[in-house]
């Protein structure tokens, strides 16, 4: 009997195999868009290599790589601008890629490519030809390196930094990163956050819900700054006056989003002295590459915070091989390790 209900058991295994092979794929992994990116096709770019003020950048290595759908392997190919800053490039595009262009002298510059979100005529098109489309066009920046400073620069990590207060009042000391007295070492009260409203996780940890970032001291400022995210130098050069400053900021916070805008930095201006006339007569200046979000435990993504310890000095391109920051503890040498200018 049990070899009867063996034998059964195998037949019905076999019926149920045989079944599942002859059915139909679901239309969603038939359809041409899914073909054309399994299958793979060329994809050609043509990509211009400019510097900070548009001007072409010659015998810059530009490569650019494209990855198979299950990371099995990449396509790529690599070249140099000639004398008008173009190279062309052509690689097998499954999936979307990563453009990267290089000098010496320039910072580094990273772009995110996608040429496989195309309409059902061209994707017939391209299952035809084995082509993405028409030689696609690319201009990179590539900002050049001008003038980089020793500053004052720390990294706080998430798994330390955090409000000492969720309802309340709490200063930090951009120069040293430390929260002033009552919760901290910090001398100087530059940007104060005044936390309220609280939301309460599962695990019972507690964090506002509104922040406001807020300069005490006349002539202070926080002025927020659109980023030059491909770029490996993401501020602008030096303090402008077009940049916006104002003594408040006022922020609505959600767990886990982001409580500035994406692509986003911070420029203060901070220990400001007036005259008789309230004209600005000396300042720091600095940046910070975060307020980015805060988690539920209350800890904030303070990535990278820049003081330029000269009054009065407007520039922002550090030089991350002239840390100023002390390093005399282990925790100090740990947030002094700043690798981006």
């Amino acid at each position: 009997m049990k070899r009867v209900m063996r034998l059964f058991f195998l037949a019905w295994m076999i019926s149920s195999t045989t079944m599942g092979c002859a059915t139909e794929l679901p239309s969603w992994r038939a359809t041409p868009a899914r073909r054309a990116r399994e299958d793979g096709a060329i994809v050609t770019l043509q990509i211009h290599v400019v510097d900070e003020t548009g001007a072409p950048v010659e015998d810059a290595s530009v490569g650019v790589g494209f990855w198979a759908p299950q990371g099995w392997g990449a396509e790529n190919d690599n070249g140099e601008t000639d004398e008008t800053g173009y190279v062309e490039l052509e690689a097998l595009c499954r999936t979307d890629g990563t453009l990267v262009a290089k000098k010496e002298g320039y910072y580094p510059s990273r772009l995110h490519v996608d040429y496989t979100a195309t309409d059902d005529e061209s994707i017939e098109e391209t299952l035809f030809s084995r082509r993405w489309k028409e030689p696609q066009p690319v201009q990179v920046t590539l900002k050049r390196v001008r003038n980089p400073i020793p500053m004052i620069a720390w990294h706080a990590t998430t798994s330390s930094f955090k409000f000492p207060t969720v309802n309340g009042t709490c200063s930090l000391d951009v120069e040293s990163l430390e929260w002033c007295p009552p919760y901290g070492e910090g001398k100087h009260a530059d940007i104060t956050f005044i936390l309220s409203g609280i939301y309460r996780e599962r695990q019972k940890d507690t964090v506002p819900t509104k922040v406001i970032m807020k300069c005490e001291r006349p002539g202070d400022g926080l002025a927020f700054c659109q980023s030059d995210h491909w770029s490996r130098f993401q501020s602008a050069y030096q303090v402008s006056s077009d940049m916006e400053f104002k003594q408040q900021q006022v922020f609505e916070f959600k767990p886990w989003k982001s409580v500035l805008p994406y692509h986003t930095y911070l420029v203060f201006r901070v220990r400001a002295e007036l005259n008789a006339e309230g004209e600005i007569i000396s300042a720091h200046y600095g940046k910070c590459r975060g307020l980015t979000q805060l988690n539920p435990r209350g800890l904030i993504s303070f990535f990278d915070v820049y003081f330029n310890p000269v009054p009065n000095d407007t520039n922002l391109e550090f030089d991350t091989k002239r840390n100023l920051a002390p390093d005399e503890t282990l925790e100090q040498h740990q947030r002094r390790r700043v690798y981006l200018p």
